[in-house]
């Protein structure tokens, strides 16, 4: 869906099953993405300007220390996971940088 509101076409992902990320590139691959996969979710606030999170997560995936500057900057993120109490998909400490929320 993101392909009618930005023009841009490359796409970096992570995810926790090898299996599930692969299948995920050969499908939108298909669609016309550019996708490739990073190591860590720390990966992505590094090279994305914009990150949509779909987990299930109840621990933060993309964490922030004081000592982490190479953020990209400006950075959107979009947390679809986290829809109900208990589930966390960003560090508070990461939220707490924003300059909107």
């Amino acid at each position: 869906y993101l392909g009618h509101v930005i023009k841009c076409r490359n796409v970096r992902v992570w995810g926790r099953t090898t299996e599930n990320v692969q299948q995920y590139i050969k499908d939108m691959t298909a669609e016309g993405w550019n996708v490739s996969s990073v190591d860590t979710p720390q990966d992505l606030l590094t090279s994305c300007s914009l990150i949509v999170t779909t987990t299930s997560s109840r621990e933060p995936l993309l964490k922030y220390t004081a000592a982490d500057n190479s953020i990209k900057h400006p950075l959107h993120i979009t947390c679809i996971g986290s829809d109900a109490t208990g589930k966390m998909e960003l560090d508070p400490k990461l939220a707490a940088t924003a300059d909107l929320l």
